[in-house]
């Protein structure tokens, strides 16, 4: 950062890493296939313009130029186009947003803060709502196990049921979010559901037991989510991704995911040496 706050040695150092490494995967490019070098593009250059990036919201437009030029210097790699080419179908055909908007968007802490804070008035309505309708009586809630006529049956069915559900709204929400019309003008304006599974599919933690890899989305579908855009939308379960068909095996427990694809590259440089 420097004495101005333009986080310029910041910007040098990231535009000599990103295209040392866009040199290098130039260089492999004609013997990957278009899945292994996006995930290289991810691993070793995308992931780097959206580190923190958020800090980046109000640089100088000639900062701002000179990281747009990595992505469209990326894209480029990765589509093999030439330079004369026009970047912007390129990357909307990779689903890519520009720079500037990556660096708003990613601006989380104020958006988080105006959401979160704006949720909690309407969010009160239903809860007062359901807390007088349970105080008059109305309610199926009950102090103890044996004052409902399903008895434990019930309970279990309760969870069943809430989980089922919660998947399939999650499932529909998340999917339009992803429509073309939706995801370009439209932010996320309703306040779902936030719980320790979110983070869990975002840990990068793959164990699942066997039996149960084609049920449980876990972080390993959900990998590939962001990998490739199209697929494993849901929140729990595979169920409405096989329904809808979007469902994807996850590729890195075929050791086709990105850690894969770095150690099998540091490998063969190993080798080289």
């Amino acid at each position: 950062m420097g004495s101005q706050l333009t986080f310029e040695a910041h910007i040098n150092h990231l535009c000599k890493t990103s295209f040392n490494h866009l040199r290098n995967i130039s260089t492999l490019r004609p013997i990957l296939s278009l899945s292994a070098a996006e995930k290289l593009v991810h691993a070793f250059v995308s992931s780097r313009l959206n580190y923190c990036n958020a800090l980046l919201i109000g640089i100088p437009g000639k900062s701002l130029q000179r990281l747009q030029y990595i992505q469209n210097s990326a894209a480029r790699i990765l589509m093999r186009v030439q330079k004369h080419e026009h970047i912007t179908p390129i990357l909307h055909s990779l689903h890519w947003l520009p720079v500037s908007t990556r660096i708003e968007y990613k601006n989380q802490v104020r958006r988080e803060i105006q959401l979160g804070t704006a949720s909690i008035f309407w969010m009160s309505f239903p809860t007062v709502a359901l807390f007088f309708w349970e105080v008059r009586g109305h309610s199926k809630l009950y102090d103890n196990i044996s004052d409902s006529s399903l008895g434990w049956n019930g309970v279990f069915l309760s969870i069943a049921g809430f989980l089922f559900f919660t998947d399939m709204c999650i499932y529909w929400i998340h999917r339009c979010m992803h429509h073309k019309n939706i995801y370009k003008g439209v932010y996320l304006s309703l306040f779902v559901f936030v719980n320790i599974w979110t983070i869990s599919i975002h840990d990068g933690d793959y164990r699942i037991p066997g039996p149960l890899i084609c049920l449980i989305n876990g972080a390993a579908h959900h990998v590939d989510h962001h990998l490739y855009f199209n697929y494993n939308y849901g929140q729990y379960f595979t169920l409405w991704d096989r329904l809808g068909g979007s469902y994807r095996y996850p590729s890195a427990l075929q050791r086709k995911g990105p850690h894969d694809h770095v150690r099998k590259l540091l490998a063969e440089a190993a080798e080289t040496q």
